[in-house]
C-alpha cells in the first residue's frame, strides 16, 4: 500500500465577529473540509498548507495554526494510507471561494461543523478547534 501524507485545511474567515468555517460538498454526497497532498517541494506541512490554500482559494492564508491533530486514513479503492495533519487557516473575510472541481461549497459555524461533516477521522480536529477558540476568547479578556 502505498503512504502519502496530506494536510487538512480547516479554512475560517471571520464574520460579524463570529469565526466561520469553509466546507464542502462533493458530488459523490459527502461534507469535508478540504484537503491537499503534501508535495517534495514542500519544506514543511504549514507551507503545504499555505501552498493548498492558495490553490484551492485563490488566496493566501492570514494565519496557519498547527492543530497538533494526526490520523491515518486507508483509501482501500486507491491502494493509499494517508497520513493526514489538520490544519487551522484564516483566510480574508472577502474573496476566498473554493475553486477546486467545481464542488459546492459553504460557510458554516463551528458550533455546526460536528453535524454537517461527514467522516470521524476529520471531526476529531474540533476539539482542537474549539480549544483554540477558547483560548483566544481567554486571551483577550485578560488583555
Amino acid at each position: 500500500m502505498k503512504q502519502i501524507t496530506k494536510v487538512m485545511m480547516f479554512v475560517w474567515r471571520e464574520r460579524d465577529h463570529r469565526p466561520e468555517f469553509l466546507l464542502v460538498h462533493r458530488r459523490k454526497g459527502d461534507v469535508v473540509t478540504p484537503t491537499g497532498h503534501v508535495e517534495r517541494t514542500d519544506k514543511s506541512l504549514e507551507e503545504a498548507a499555505r501552498r493548498e490554500t492558495r490553490e484551492e482559494m485563490g488566496v493566501d492564508p492570514i494565519e496557519v495554526i498547527n492543530l497538533d491533530y494526526t490520523v491515518k486514513v486507508k483509501l482501500s479503492k486507491m491502494g493509499y494510507l494517508s497520513t493526514e495533519h489538520a490544519f487551522l487557516i484564516k483566510v480574508p473575510e472577502n474573496g476566498a471561494k473554493y475553486t477546486e472541481n467545481d464542488e459546492l461549497s459553504s460557510w458554516n459555524k463551528l458550533e455546526e461543523l460536528d453535524k454537517l461533516m461527514t467522516y470521524p477521522k476529520q471531526k476529531g480536529a474540533i476539539k482542537n478547534i474549539k480549544k483554540y477558540f477558547r483560548s483566544l476568547k481567554a486571551n483577550k479578556l485578560t488583555s
